[in-house]
């Protein structure tokens, strides 16, 4: 049976009361519905572009296939409304282009599965991406946003 925490009565008509430091881990999301709208006025980024940003934070390079079961969307819009914008504002970046494997022998080429024709084009996130998301992590922590904007 799961102990309860001795209840103090002269705390009874308070708003809230915070719990001692020892019993709490992690309160990094608290302001996250903060940082996302800051985004979105600030750097016009909605919350799916956010977070595929911090899906792909830690992979050196993606396939948009490998996106789209992450993040459990339909292939056919996912290019046009997520990837495409992001590019176009120079947060991702075709890490390599269709059909540029380099050169590559014969043996390579029978046993890799991709040739030249069904090449999907590798995606990353460019260094100006991993800076906006490093903000979002501050901004989602601390909940301080550099901006003076209304929320």
């Amino acid at each position: 049976m799961a102990k309860h925490t001795r209840k103090n009565k002269s705390k009874m008509f308070r708003e809230f009361n915070k719990l001692p430091e020892r019993n709490i881990t992690h309160t990094g999301l608290k302001h996250l519905g903060i940082a996302y709208t800051y985004f979105r006025k600030r750097f016009g980024l909605g919350q799916g572009h956010v977070h595929l940003m911090l899906l792909v934070y830690d992979l050196e390079f993606f396939t948009t296939d490998h996106a789209c079961k992450e993040m459990k969307m339909y292939r056919g819009m996912f290019y046009k409304r997520l990837i495409l914008p992001l590019v176009r504002e120079g947060y991702l970046y075709h890490h390599f282009r269709q059909g540029s494997p380099g050169p590559v022998s014969m043996e390579e080429m029978m046993f890799r599965g991709e040739g030249q024709f069904n090449y999907r084009s590798r995606m990353a996130l460019s260094q100006k991406g991993r800076l906006l998301v490093g903000r979002f992590y501050r901004a989602a922590e601390t909940g301080i946003m550099p901006d003076n904007l209304d929320y």
